[in-house]
This record gives C-alpha cells, sequence and structure tokens, in this order.
C-alpha cells in the first residue's frame, strides 16, 4: 500500500503534467525565419518544441512545401513525433506585418489566429503570441477525424524544460528517425524519381575526319546544329517504394531530331544538301537507391545517323552517310548534391552491328568500329515536380578500315576515321 501511495504521490503528478510535443513550421512570407523563432520561443512556455530549421528538414525528406493539407499536416507530425503543428504566414498589413497562424493538433480540429505587428522583436508580438498559444494548446477533447491514433491530451500545467542537453538529445532521436514500419522508403525527388519526362532543345557540333596519308585526302565534314530533345525514364513500380526487384526495374528513351540542317555542296553555286540528322536511344533499366542518390545499370537500342539528300540536280557531294546501329550497354548515375540539385552522370558503349553506307564496297568499306558516348549535367528542382537539366554531351566513333582493293579506304589511302559530335542540351522535366 504504501508503494501504491508514493505511485500516486509522486508518478501520477508527473504523468499529467507531461510536456506536450510541438513542432513549428518555417512561414511563407518569413524569408529571414525570424518571426518562425519567435513563435517557437513562444510555445515553449507549454511544450517540448521541434523548431523551423529541422521541421524544414522533415518537410525536404517529404517533399513537402508551401501550403500545408490535412494530409501532408498528419504526415509531418508523424515524422517528427510531435501531438501539434504550428504553421502558417506572414503578411504586410499596412504599416505594420499579420501573423495568420494554425494550430493543428492530434485528435483536434486545425484552430486559426492572427496577430498584428511591427517589429519581429517586439515585446508586445511575443507576449500576444504566448497567450494565444495558451488556449490552444491546453485540455480538450479531439472532434476531427483524424485517424492516425486516438486524441492526446495536451497539459495545461506543462512546465518550461529549457534544458540544453535536453533538447539536444530529443533532435538526436528524430534525426535517427528516417522512417517508420509502415511508411514507404524516403527517396530524393531529384535522384530517384519514378517518373521523369524532359522536353527542350540542344546544340551540336559534328565532325568526321580522316586519318590518312594521301596528298589530297577527303574533305573534312563540320556542321553546327539545333535539334529538339524528347527524353524519358520510368520505373512503374517505384511510385510507391523504392524496395524490392520490381521497383528497380524500368525503360527510358531520348530522342534528338536536327531541324533544318544543311551542307554545301563545293562546285555547286551555292546549293545545299539537306541533312536527315537523328539520335535515338530505347531500352531498359535496373535501377540501385542508395541513401540520397542512384545509378542505374542497363542496355539500350541505339541509332545515330547523318545522310544527305543527293535528290537535287549536280548534288556531288563527297561525303559518306552513315547510319549506326547498335546494342549500348550503360550506366547511369545520379547523386545528391542537395535536397534540390542533383548531379548526373551517363556512359554508353555502343557496340557497333552497322555504320550504314559508309560501310558499302563502293565506300569506304569494312571497318572495326570503337564508339563511346559519354553525358554529364545538373538537374534542379523548381517546384516538386518540375527540374531544369543542362548537360554537356560527347559521342565519339573510332572506325578503322580494312583498305579491301576497290573500296575508298584503300583508293584514297584513308586508313580511319573520327566521328564526333559535342553539344549541350536543356530539358525541362516533369518528375514524379
Amino acid at each position: 500500500m504504501r508503494w501504491l501511495l508514493l505511485f500516486g504521490l509522486v508518478c501520477l503528478p508527473a504523468l499529467a503534467t507531461a510536456k506536450p510535443k510541438v513542432a513549428v513550421a518555417p512561414l511563407d512570407g518569413d524569408d529571414s525565419g525570424k518571426v518562425a523563432e519567435v513563435v517557437a520561443e513562444a510555445a515553449r512556455e507549454r511544450a517540448k518544441v521541434t523548431g523551423p530549421e529541422a521541421t524544414q528538414k522533415a518537410m525536404t525528406r517529404l517533399d513537402l512545401s508551401g501550403d500545408l493539407d490535412g494530409k501532408a499536416i498528419k504526415k509531418l507530425r508523424k515524422r517528427l513525433g510531435v501531438d501539434a503543428l504550428i504553421h502558417g504566414k506572414v503578411e504586410k498589413d499596412g504599416g505594420k506585418k499579420r501573423l495568420e497562424l494554425q494550430v493543428s493538433v492530434r485528435g483536434k480540429k486545425t484552430e486559426r489566429f492572427s496577430v498584428s505587428f511591427k517589429s519581429a522583436t517586439s515585446k508586445k508580438l511575443e507576449d500576444e503570441l504566448r497567450d494565444e498559444l495558451a488556449k490552444r494548446l491546453s485540455d480538450g477533447e479531439g472532434s476531427d477525424d483524424d485517424d492516425e491514433d486516438k486524441p492526446r491530451r495536451l497539459s495545461d500545467d506543462a512546465k518550461v524544460d529549457r534544458d540544453d542537453d535536453d533538447d539536444r538529445r530529443s533532435r538526436k532521436k528524430k534525426r535517427k528517425r528516417r522512417r517508420d514500419d509502415d511508411e514507404p522508403a524516403e527517396r530524393n525527388a531529384i535522384t530517384q524519381a519514378a517518373l521523369r519526362l524532359g522536353g527542350g532543345g540542344s546544340l551540336t557540333r559534328r565532325t568526321l575526319t580522316y586519318d590518312t596519308t594521301s596528298p589530297t585526302p577527303p574533305r573534312r565534314v563540320g556542321t553546327l546544329s539545333g535539334a529538339v530533345r524528347l527524353e524519358g525514364e520510368l520505373y512503374p513500380a517505384a511510385f510507391d517504394t523504392l524496395d524490392g526487384v520490381a521497383a528497380s526495374l524500368g525503360l527510358a528513351f531520348e530522342l534528338d531530331k536536327t531541324l533544318g540542317l544543311g551542307i554545301e555542296v563545293p562546285d555547286a553555286g551555292g546549293a545545299e544538301a539537306a541533312i536527315d540528322k537523328l539520335h535515338v536511344q530505347i531500352g531498359a533499366r535496373y535501377r540501385v537507391a542508395f541513401g540520397a542518390s542512384s545509378i542505374a545499370f542497363g542496355a539500350s537500342y541505339y541509332r545515330r545517323r547523318y545522310i544527305a539528300d543527293r535528290g537535287g540536280p549536280g548534288l556531288n557531294l563527297d561525303m559518306p552517310d552513315v547510319d549506326y546501329t547498335a546494342l549500348a550497354p550503360g550506366v547511369v548515375g545520379r547523386f545528391a548534391l542537395g535536397p534540390k540539385t542533383g548531379l548526373v552522370l551517363a556512359l554508353d558503349v555502343p557496340l557497333m552491328l552497322d555504320a550504314g553506307p559508309i560501310q558499302s564496297s563502293l565506300s569506304y568499306g569494312a571497318a572495326n568500329i570503337i564508339a563511346v558516348d559519354l553525358d554529364a549535367g545538373i538537374e534542379y528542382r523548381l517546384g516538386p515536380h518540375y527540374a531544369l537539366k543542362a548537360a554537356l554531351e560527347l559521342s565519339n566513333i573510332k572506325l578503322s578500315f580494312d583498305g579491301k582493293p576497290g573500296t575508298q579506304a584503300q583508293i584514297r589511302m584513308v586508313q580511319g576515321a573520327t566521328d564526333r559530335n559535342l553539344g549541350a542540351a536543356v530539358t525541362f522535366e516533369v518528375l514524379y
């Protein structure tokens, strides 16, 4: 009996006055963050507080921004392990400013109030916030349909505890809580998207040069062209989770079609031959996600062509056409540089099946071909589902001709050729 009495006198009052846990989100219109810090300080009179900086990190991990709806609020409260979330905005109100706050308490309807102030450092603002928050962080029965947990009560007699060591321990525990058992794996919106669709343009310099010992070598080819760019990536089973083999399987494609390209034909009075220039890839990928980054391995159908229209009268163009077809194994790495920025590195090694007209017996003939494509770029997230990508690209195809009798390689003393495309591309992306 004495132990029960001691428990009643000591433990029950302590439980009754347990401090509620409250998170303060960054406020729209509060660029300096000073007002949000004042709100957090006022809330500490009634609760243990997770400040705006830690709340923002959780929002970034959950890909939340702007106005928070009911679903987002519940998700954020659960991530931070808090009973209530304070969020809102700061707006100009004549010569003053107006702070509008919402207090979303687990198991209770969201309450709203506003405070006018001139300066974030004014004592009046802090006092008003302390009074308003005290009314809302108090005992009361829940009345909404929040099914996250049973409604909890917030003690009206919560004591102030500002012990630095205790606060540090609390923050460490929250950082360790990366995911709950019933939630999908976190993902980086830039580097681990389940769907990526991009459209934009590219600018490319293409050159065809020869290795020859002839005193009258073939004419070097060089053109600069702009193209329309479409590209995409899809992992059908990765919208809900990054875990499992199914979520790692995907498809990818890239299409780059040049428009309005022509090449001047020597000794033809300035006439031009139109050029059909195209690059396309489509294939399968297996993606491995780690941390906030990912690496995808795969193989693609690869085609790159550069073909002149010689149908016009007198268009005797001394340039071999190429139409490369290959199976291209490759790897794509996307590495997080921050919550909104990612580095993209890609390598493809086309294993040539055919080079088109340049390999015919009437042209330069059979050749051994070694090819490599390299891309490097930066992606920047403009919004929850939008990004901008800028990349530099290199395609280098080296041909070593057999030099069989009767071919142009043998007649013109050409041992090999290098077909190179060097360019830059900018695309606008939609991400999910």
